[in-house]
């Protein structure tokens, strides 16, 4: 969508123009132009990261222990 806006504005028309006739904000193609210069890509990262609330190296997760029965 990006490549849109930029060949629309160098057709002459306006970005805000161009962005309300594409149905994008005129700040989100703001920023995702700044996230381009910033990495190089609009590409997501994969997630990853360690979560506080993942699971601990002790246990077989499937296991509930006594009296804690799923159902």
């Amino acid at each position: 969508m990006l490549k849109q806006v930029d060949e629309a504005v160098a057709d002459g028309f306006s970005q805000a123009w161009v962005c309300s006739l594409l149905g994008v904000s005129d700040d989100r193609v703001h920023r995702w132009r700044q996230r381009l210069r910033a990495t190089g890509t609009l590409i997501d990262k994969a997630p990853g990261g360690s979560p506080a609330h993942g699971l601990l190296g002790w246990g077989d997760p499937g296991d509930l222990g006594p009296g804690r029965a799923v159902g």
